[in-house]
């Protein structure tokens, strides 16, 4: 009897164990199921909020870019906030002298850029970065004819984003930018390092990357002027150098479009053939300078690359001047 007795106790125990696992498993799936309904709730919501915001003309992040106008170029500085492109092309359709955009931006709307960029190739302007230019700037950059970069400013690419998408969502805005990337003439394997940060990352490409690229395709008179500064400054540490046996390098210098590099050969100018000194000078100082990473697009953009060799006496051997490759 008693054996029975305990034996139904244990059943009933186990009975009642169960039931309540199965409550504390339907429990905890309810809690799972509430939990990832809230999150499609937040991202819904931060969705939802953004686009209201903008729909009442708040935009989060916060009043359209300063667009100025200087001689042929206007200048657009700040982030492309909405109503930016719709200030850029009011003073565009008043300023039919303007051949040049400057670019400083972090980014900003997609949409503004887009038709930034519209105004951009409808007036075949050259745009060029003075600062920064990152995210949804580069769009408009790419829309340029001839586009360059001053010296200290960087170019920034990372993966698109906006409040509250969902990852298929978020896959499908990369891969629009993808689309418009590719269809700016961008190469495969450019863009995909393009879009591998996260909207929280930035990746700056070199300046030879963005050339090999086709992202920039040109230098302007100010870069020039700027480079073949540095280039003097840079060399002229470094001086006087010996080159060979006879010939010394004494001295770089910058002169605006101009950089000379005047050498000194330790033999009077009678001992030379003049003119064959000359011709072989101007081969291999034009093979030398256009060997260079960049040189061929700073000479397409007005650079002259000058090189003067004088006698022990001070008199000319030969004089070079290199102005295309």
């Amino acid at each position: 009897m008693d054996l029975r007795r305990n034996l139904a106790l244990s059943q009933s125990s186990r009975r009642t164990g169960g039931n309540a696992g199965w409550a504390s498993v339907a429990k905890a799936i309810v809690v799972l199921s509430a939990i990832g309904l809230t999150g499609q709730l937040i991202t819904s919501f931060q969705s939802n909020l953004e686009t209201a915001r903008l729909a009442t003309n708040h935009d989060p992040l916060g009043q359209p870019a300063i667009i100025s106008v200087s001689g042929d170029t206007v200048r657009i500085s700040g982030p492309l906030a909405q109503g930016t492109a719709a200030k850029f092309t009011s003073i565009l359709a008043h300023a039919p002298q303007v051949r040049n955009v400057s670019l400083s931006s972090i980014g900003g709307r997609l949409l503004e850029a887009t038709q930034i960029s519209s105004a951009v190739r409808a007036r075949k302007l050259n745009t060029v970065v003075d600062g920064d230019c990152e995210s949804a700037c580069t769009f408009v950059l790419l829309a340029g004819e001839r586009r360059s970069v001053e010296i200290g400013s960087r170019v920034g690419f990372h993966q698109p984003t906006y409040p509250g998408l969902t990852a298929e969502e978020q896959t499908e805005m990369v891969d629009s930018a993808r689309t418009a990337y590719s269809n700016s003439g961008l190469p495969p394997s450019f863009v995909d390092r393009a879009l591998q940060p996260g909207p929280d990352q930035m990746w700056y490409p070199t300046e030879p990357e963005l050339f090999e690229a086709g992202v920039l395709n040109g230098f302007t008179h100010r870069r020039v002027i700027e480079d073949n500064q540095a280039s003097a400054a840079t060399v002229s540490k470094r001086i006087p150098q010996r080159i060979d046996d006879i010939t010394t390098l004494e001295s770089a210098k910058a002169n605006g479009d101009e950089l000379l590099f005047t050498y000194e050969i330790s033999r009077p100018v009678e001992q030379f053939d003049r003119q064959s000194v000359q011709r072989l000078l101007t081969e291999t100082d034009r093979r030398s300078s256009c060997s260079q990473p960049l040189a061929p697009k700073l000479l397409e953009g007005g650079a002259v690359f000058r090189f003067l060799y004088l006698d022990v006496r001070g008199k000319t051997i030969a004089n070079v001047r290199i102005d295309h490759c």
